[in-house]
């Protein structure tokens, strides 16, 4: 989608980190940018500071766990703006700082409602409409690095994120032949409010859990301004390009991962006929490049 000029933009999770730095982003490039989240005060504020760069933007105050509130939310959109040419699932909370043995129903409903639910939301409610209307528009999913390796001490986190990196490639697959492109967001460490904004969210609902997720933990590096992270957004999408990487640094890592699993595959013994892989694995032949 290289024309960006006067498009409709929707960014959840936009009043802080990652989500303010993509809606900074389009609204440069000239898109109308509705920036949407669940801390009203703090989205009040962010659109007031675009509004005086000049920029045309509007604030959506959304839960994106609710079905019906994303209902209400592009009925204001499209009132205002139009209808939304461009989707950013960017919402989503953090880990609840705990080993996986210890974390309750309550903890996994959060995070999965939330990082899974919301984007899931966005999908359900926007797409269909991008492809009634046939013209060119485009999805982005955040997921993260820890989609396609995992850590110890966040598996609820990486869990989320592993679910969501299937969810991108299954779209992208399904979407493949229409108008509406896809990528998916896979940032490493980067300078944000995550953990500040899931408390926030854990303490409006209500969770048990919020005391137990505020034990203190060894200090994370600070990682990259959000800033590059809004503007590799926009590049991608203006490429068509499905994978947002901004740390690559991170190959050796996933190289590592993936040569693990392809020995282990050529060491499998065969245990009956040989599957025809065209059958599940007609949609990785058929989007991605061979090796080399």
């Amino acid at each position: 989608m290289r024309d960006i000029e006067n498009k409709t933009v929707l960014v959840t999770g936009a009043a802080s980190g990652i989500g303010f730095a993509i809606a900074r982003a389009f609204a440069a490039a000239g898109a109308r940018v509705a920036l949407a989240d669940i801390d009203r005060a703090r989205l009040v504020r962010c659109c007031e500071v675009m509004a005086g760069e000049g920029r045309q933007v509007m604030p959506v105050v959304l839960d994106v766990t609710a079905a019906s509130a994303f209902d209400r939310a592009v009925g204001e959109i499209e009132e205002r703006f139009g209808p939304i040419d461009v989707l950013c699932n960017n919402a989503g909370v953090g880990r609840a700082k705990k080993p996986l043995v210890a974390l309750s129903e309550s903890d996994w409903q959060f995070i999965i409602g939330v990082n899974i639910g919301g984007m899931l939301n966005g999908i359900r409610r926007i797409v269909p409409a991008m492809l009634a209307r046939g013209t060119p528009a485009y999805v982005v999913n955040t997921a993260s690095i820890l989609g396609h390796f995992a850590i110890g001490g966040m598996a609820d986190y990486v869990a989320t994120k592993f679910a969501a990196l299937g969810i991108c490639e299954a779209l992208r697959m399904e979407l493949a032949q229409t108008n509406v492109g896809v990528s998916v967001l896979c940032p490493g460490l980067v300078h944000t409010r995550l953990q500040e904004s899931t408390q926030a969210y854990r303490g409006r609902e209500g969770n048990g859990e919020a005391a137990a997720a505020q034990q203190v933990q060894a200090p994370t590096p600070p990682g990259i301004e959000a800033d590059a992270v809004g503007d590799a957004v926009l590049e991608a999408v203006r490429e068509g390009r499905f994978y947002i990487f901004t740390h690559p640094e991170y190959a050796e890592i996933v190289e590592r991962r993936s040569a693990e699993i392809v020995r282990a595959l050529k060491d499998a013994r065969r245990r009956g006929p040989a599957d025809d892989i065209t059958f599940l694995g007609a949609g990785v032949l058929a989007t991605s490049r061979a090796p080399g």
